[in-house]
């Protein structure tokens, strides 16, 4: 049994590579499960129904970055979270700045993504799951991206955060202990799947 609530960072650690894989194809909603009970907001759904739900309020940012390397930023934020008809990229650089200004993110990144570091793409992503009202964020092995000092960053953007996502899932494999310090909840999975 696994509860998530609004603003809790809950850190996840399972023993076998596939069966994280499992739970995160899962709570994508690309794999249905056919037993047990699944509950969205404490309303219980139908497997094909949170599948569906799922499929919308989850993000995964991991080692391979989802951005596109050849636009700009601010596009790959509000691009396909905006819902209008038409490109605004003087909107999108307000919003941006907005963004950066509210959770107070230096000014000093590159304007195009091919030029941003780990880090950098981490922040743009997290962001752009902000944008898109997300409600279940998972960083998937993001300790072999970044150092030390990155992570601190990350998590620290994440604690200005949280108060408006509403929730998010650190996922790893390994132990870092800035990260331990950083869960309200630790689930350990040993044999998921048996």
């Amino acid at each position: 049994s696994l509860e998530l609530f609004q603003g809790e960072i809950t850190g996840i650690v399972f023993d076998d590579i596939l069966e994280q894989k499992l739970f995160i194809d899962m709570l994508l909603g690309d794999i249905l499960l056919y037993s047990g009970k699944i509950f969205v907001n404490e309303e219980r759904k139908a497997y094909e129904e949170a599948a569906r739900l799922l499929k919308q309020q989850v993000a995964v940012i991991g080692s391979k970055s989802k951005l596109l390397p050849s636009i700009t930023i601010e596009d790959n934020i509000f691009l396909f979270s905006d819902r209008k008809l038409f490109l605004d990229q003087k909107e999108y650089r307000e919003r941006f700045q907005k963004l950066r200004t509210e959770l107070n993110i230096s000014d000093d990144m590159p304007h195009k993504v091919r030029n941003l570091s780990a880090k950098e793409k981490v922040i743009i992503e997290l962001l752009k799951a902000y944008e898109e009202r997300k409600k279940i964020v998972i960083l998937d092995e993001i300790t072999s991206l970044l150092s030390e000092k990155d992570l601190g960053e990350v998590f620290s953007l994440i604690d200005k955060m949280k108060s408006q996502m509403s929730l998010k899932i650190l996922l790893w494999n390994g132990w870092n202990l800035l990260q331990l310090f950083k869960m309200e909840e630790l689930h350990l999975y040993l044999g998921f799947l048996s």
